[in-house]
């Protein structure tokens, strides 16, 4: 009994550790990355913490089985569920944002949270306890035939959620990120396979010591998060801008565009960012007849929105820089402001549009070096 007691206080304390630490950068960071990293950990956290202070209640006042302990491992369960909801839909949205076409995206976000729903009151009603009397407390656990649906459910989906992550990552050219995601992913998928574990082993082994066992690899599975946190405290912003990031182009004050980088090379002549009717149609015929007067660019970042895009502005000494992204945050916001003043720095104050043209031209490739490490692509 003392082993579990210590267990269930380390894996508590390990809990609130990174919670904490996740909401001080996530409090930086609020982007679609961050926050279903955020609905990730929370749920992970609120479910340890939960199983296992109700653990310790029933340990200390000797109840076995509580009243309340079948409402806490309903809610325990459907925590844990919809982590796994959140990680596919993370996974889901990398994919979309290497500019891979997901058909009905927001359906299969929609069946995977219903699943949360179905499974949960499913296993609200079949699960059965398991009374470990000589160690003071008692477990409950989702039945054989729940466990052998969650296999037959979610193996087909981890796998083809593998297959659409590889795609994701096969295009980074900032290979500083590659070994992170790796790291992350392993750290979740095997956080979860965990979890699931607590939740069903009697099923396959009824023995007091693979529960043991089980929360020993939690209580590593959570330093090595922590650890990690520290190690890459920017690692879910970084992320996000990489994935978020899509084209940037400079135009100067007369509305002529005169530089454009398109990050994700992307072909597709029907997207937004690539559409020269778009660009230098309608945009680029805004910006020269007024662009200045209508979002009132006075020297600091503004910002618009079209559909799911998202335009950032800055406005230089002698040009207007334009960032197009899937989601803004502030340092993208402070990125684009640098590499307006890097870029203008490097024009080394020449003014008139023909000199800014042809000193583009002989600069391109320092131009692009600028932005690629300025981005996180190198």
């Amino acid at each position: 009994m003392l082993e579990i007691i210590i267990l269930s206080m380390i894996i508590i304390g390990l809990c609130f550790a990174i919670f904490i630490k996740f909401q001080m950068e996530y409090s930086k960071n609020r982007t679609d990355t961050s926050r279903y990293l955020s609905i990730i950990f929370t749920c992970f956290g609120l479910e340890m913490a939960c199983s296992y202070g109700n653990l310790l209640v029933s340990i200390f006042t000797g109840i076995i089985n509580p009243p309340w302990y079948r409402y806490v491992f309903v809610l325990t369960f459907a925590l844990i569920m919809l982590s796994v909801a959140a990680e596919i839909s993370l996974i889901l949205k990398f994919y979309e944002y290497s500019d891979h076409k997901v058909k009905y995206s927001f359906l299969h976000r929609l069946f995977y949270f219903f699943l949360v729903i179905i499974l949960s009151i499913y296993a609200g009603f079949t699960f059965y306890r398991v009374d470990f009397i000589e160690n003071g407390f008692s477990l409950h656990q989702i039945n054989l035939m729940l466990l052998i649906l969650l296999a037959v459910i979610y193996i087909p989906i981890s796998v083809i959620i593998l297959i659409l992550y590889r795609k994701s990552i096969k295009g980074i050219r900032n290979k500083s990120l590659i070994y992170p995601m790796h790291v992350a992913i392993f750290l979740t998928s095997f956080s979860t396979f965990d979890r699931f574990s607590y939740f069903g082993f009697y099923n396959i082994i009824p023995d007091y010591n693979i529960f043991v066992l089980i929360n020993i690899i939690c209580v590593f599975i959570l330093v090595f998060t922590l650890i990690f946190m520290f190690i890459y405290p920017d690692f879910a912003e970084s992320l996000g801008i990489y994935f978020s990031v899509k084209s940037i182009y400079l135009i100067t004050k007369s509305g002529r565009t005169i530089f454009s980088h398109n990050f994700k090379n992307n072909s597709d002549n029907n997207n937004l960012i690539n559409s020269d009717e778009f660009m230098i149609g309608g945009f680029i015929s805004a910006m020269s007849s007024g662009l200045e007067k209508a979002i009132k660019l006075k020297g600091k970042i503004n910002k618009l929105s079209i559909g799911n895009i998202k335009l950032l502005f800055n406005d230089g000494e002698n040009i207007i820089g334009v960032l197009i992204v899937n989601e803004a945050n502030e340092r993208l916001l402070h990125t684009l402001m640098d590499f307006v003043n890097q870029f203008e720095k490097l024009y080394d104050n020449e003014s008139s549009d023909d000199n800014l043209g042809s000193f583009i031209s002989n600069n391109r490739d320092k131009i692009e070096s600028v932005i690629e490490n300025l981005f996180g692509f190198k």
